[in-house]
C-alpha cells in the first residue's frame, strides 16, 4: 500500500525498492524514468529484497540522474513541511 506522507527523505543507489515505491509523491519522476516497478503486479514479491540501483542496471536507466531529480523534489518538499 502506497504512504502519501512517508518519510522518505533521501534516496542513494541503496535504497530498497519498498522504501521509494510506496512514496507516491516520487511516483511521476519515477515514470519519467520507465522505472518499470511502479505499475507491475509483480513488486510486492521484491520490496525487500531489490536495491534502486539493481532495477536502473536490469533496465538501463541512468540511476544517477533519476535519483538526482528524486532528491532535488524530496528536499523542495522537506523544506516545505518545515515552513509549515
Amino acid at each position: 500500500m502506497k504512504n502519501k506522507e512517508s518519510k522518505l527523505e533521501k534516496v542513494t543507489e541503496q535504497t530498497l525498492l519498498g522504501e521509494i515505491i510506496n512514496d507516491e509523491r516520487v511516483t511521476p519522476i519515477l515514470k519519467k524514468y520507465n522505472f518499470p516497478c511502479v505499475t507491475c503486479p509483480l513488486v510486492q514479491y521484491e520490496l525487500e529484497k531489490l536495491k534502486v540501483i539493481d532495477i536502473a542496471k536490469f533496465y538501463g536507466i541512468n540511476a544517477e540522474e533519476m535519483i538526482k531529480e528524486v532528491n532535488a523534489y524530496l528536499g523542495e518538499k522537506n523544506e516545505e513541511k518545515k515552513k509549515s
